[in-house]
């Protein structure tokens, strides 16, 4: 069984996994929301960062203990531990979310007055109101207005998102603006065109329908070998976060095959990539998304 979609601990499960659940007291917990820019999911209290979630995720937490909050994403169920101050109530409706790299939520209407936090990409918001320019949050905050899109409005091309991210410096566990890992940019660039995609590399080659080896790559097919994923954008290139350049970059799929294959001077890695395809999902997610909105403008 998966640990990293276990909800439970020694002490408390939740009660909606009892099936699944060994621990002594299974709760119902309490579901709050990300308040910092963006929060590390923990292995343990003061452990080492696994994943991230973004301002606005929603976390359900099934206990407090010692300034760490044990629970899960709502989002896709990875369990962890995160620091208490960096949750807060949960949002009544959250409404838009961040389609830009980044933004920046101003005190005021007005990009010359100071902003009071920088948010990432898929970051999440409740609006209450709108000026010409600019949304406003519930808790009195100013967004740009074209960097937002309203919740179920998506975009169609996951290569184009991925694309958002070219530079963005490599951090293991990373979903952000500020650092993402190979499968933390692939999970931003499916979840945002309404393809369901989980946190981590293996999870993600679980996900989706493998297509044979035959080095026809199609944009938007994904390319994994152990620990490691990549999303085709071309004939000739991929697009991946990756510790090698310690950054997002575009570079020939060959290129990098060949990279990993023979990762040592002398050492050859038996290292098969493996090709995988969204088109599937993608033509599912388009066809059972209700009420969204497909929005194909050009991203550059």
């Amino acid at each position: 069984m998966d640990k990293r979609l276990l909800p439970e601990n020694e002490r408390v499960g939740w009660v909606g996994a009892k099936s699944r659940c060994d621990a002594p007291n299974l709760v119902k917990g309490t579901v709050k929301v990300v308040t910092d820019s963006f929060v590390n999911i923990l292995s343990s209290p003061n452990g080492v960062r696994i994943r991230q979630l973004l301002y606005g995720s929603r976390f359900r937490v099934l206990e407090e203990k010692d300034n760490f909050s044990f629970g899960f994403s709502e989002s896709d169920g990875y369990v962890g531990y995160i620091e208490s101050t960096s949750l807060g109530k949960k949002g009544q409706s959250l409404t838009h979310w961040v389609s830009a790299l980044a933004t920046h939520v101003y005190a005021k209407p007005d990009i010359k007055k100071e902003y009071r936090k920088a948010i990432s990409f898929g970051s999440k918001l409740e609006i209450e109101s709108a000026t010409v320019d600019f949304f406003k949050t519930t808790d009195g905050g100013y967004i740009p207005k074209v960097h937002l899109k309203e919740i179920g409005t998506f975009y169609s091309d996951p290569a184009k998102v991925a694309e958002k991210f070219l530079d963005v410096p490599y951090l293991w566990g990373g979903n952000s603006c500020w650092g993402i890992d190979c499968s933390g940019i692939i999970q931003m660039a499916l979840s945002s065109c309404s393809i369901i995609c989980p946190g981590d590399s293996d999870q993600q080659e679980a996900s989706f329908e493998q297509i044979p080896t035959t080095f026809n790559f199609n944009r938007n097919d994904l390319i994994f070998w152990d620990g490691h994923v990549a999303l085709i954008i071309s004939s000739s290139h991929l697009i991946h976060a990756n510790a090698f350049n310690m950054s997002v970059k575009v570079e020939l799929i060959e290129k990098v095959i060949e990279r990993i294959k023979f990762k040592g001077e002398q050492e050859a890695i038996e290292e098969e990539a493996k090709f995988k395809s969204v088109t599937e999902e993608y033509s599912r997610a388009r066809k059972e998304l209700q009420g969204g909105t497909w929005n194909c403008e050009d991203m550059t």
